[in-house]
């Protein structure tokens, strides 16, 4: 069987190959730049699934190891949430605790705190200077 000519002439391959490469890279960069700000839009919801997932991947070996132990699978479920939970709200008290301690220590450490800071400021204000001169010679 022999096809019939056509009047089109036939694009080379390497032509076709470079084609579709240009619009899969226009595609990718194209996703690139959306992807933050369709990340942003859907924080909503992409945040709590995000958490999710991954407290579920990084409790997963505890609750294997509990159902090769032949606890029940909803048993297992419920003491991981609880360890969970427990974990979660004592590294949350290490850091508030220590946290409320030096925000209320904060107003009798800040004239210490800007006695540091005195060289890093008066060096900028030197730089501030020195630009400020060099764009008023330059002006000149």
């Amino acid at each position: 069987m022999t096809s019939l000519p056509s009047n089109e002439p036939e694009a080379p391959a390497s032509a076709q190959d470079r084609l579709l490469a240009a619009l899969v890279l226009a595609a990718g960069l194209g996703l690139l730049v959306a992807l933050p700000f369709a990340l942003r839009a859907g924080a909503e919801f992409f945040l709590p699934l995000t958490i999710a997932l991954v407290l579920s991947i990084a409790l997963v070996p505890l609750l294997e190891w509990q159902e090769r132990h032949g606890m029940p699978s909803g048993l297992a479920a419920l003491l991981c949430l609880v360890v969970f939970l427990v974990i979660a709200n004592g590294a949350l008290a290490m850091i508030i605790v220590p946290a409320i301690d030096w925000f209320a220590a904060l107003p009798d450490r800040i004239p210490k705190i800007m006695e540091n800071l005195d060289p890093v400021i008066a060096l900028y204000a030197d730089l501030q200077n020195f630009i400020d001169n060099t764009a008023r010679m330059v002006a000149s």
